[in-house]
């Protein structure tokens, strides 16, 4: 039998409950190339470009409008529009006027892969964007009591892909965030790159390992 887990947190608890060693392998997203995530991924849903808007439901107004001063800013500053995800996301927020309720898994990538920026609180809107090499901005509560914040795993894999600049900590506001959009508008995903290969190796030979041995 084998045992791994995505976090070097949830290897902590396994250990701690199981008593057992659980190696930190890649979520499967990045087990597969860029190339054959595109080949998966529909025709562009969007002909302009915008910024990507799609944040995991939580009742955190601070991260609500943490998230639309940094959407709304990235808009401002290169002349697009703002894209938001989700039915109960926009009834939450309700100021984006561009809402998209009827997507897939296809489109979702697609979305991800031609936007422009992509702001998120939601894991795989981060790790698609590190995969489809598109500069992303993670804000963060850090008031929050981490035990109910949602960005652990955010948090894991940017330190882990060395961009943990692109966490930005909340509250934001429009009057300050531009500075702070502007010093990380562009991002190198050089590192990225190199340690997702690294860290997929690794996880295909763990995998090969526990279902053939």
């Amino acid at each position: 039998k084998a045992v791994s887990v995505r976090e070097d947190g949830g290897a902590e608890l396994v250990k701690n409950i199981a008593g057992v060693p659980a190696p930190v392998v890649m979520d499967p997203v990045f087990l597969l190339s860029p190339d054959e995530w595109k080949k998966i991924a529909s025709q562009p849903v969007v002909k302009e470009e915008y910024v990507l808007c799609y944040y995991m439901n939580t009742p955190d107004k601070t991260i609500h409008s943490s998230i639309a001063s940094v959407a709304n800013a990235l808009a401002q500053k290169h002349g697009c529009k703002v894209i938001n995800i989700g039915k109960k996301e926009f009834e939450r927020l309700k100021f984006w006027e561009n809402n998209l309720f009827d997507v897939g898994p296809r489109e979702f990538l697609s979305l991800v892969m031609n936007a422009k920026y992509v702001v998120t609180n939601s894991f795989h809107a981060t790790a698609f964007s590190c995969i489809f090499h598109v500069p992303f901005f993670v804000p963060v509560n850090y008031e929050e009591p981490e035990e109910k914040r949602l960005s652990n795993r955010m948090e894991s894999l940017v330190q882990k892909f060395q961009c943990a600049e692109r966490i930005i900590s909340c509250p934001v506001h429009e009057a300050n965030v531009m500075s702070k959009i502007q010093e990380l508008d562009v991002m190198n995903f050089e590192t990225v790159d190199r340690t997702i290969m690294e860290h997929r190796n690794k996880s295909i030979a763990f995998l090969e390992k526990a279902l053939f041995e």
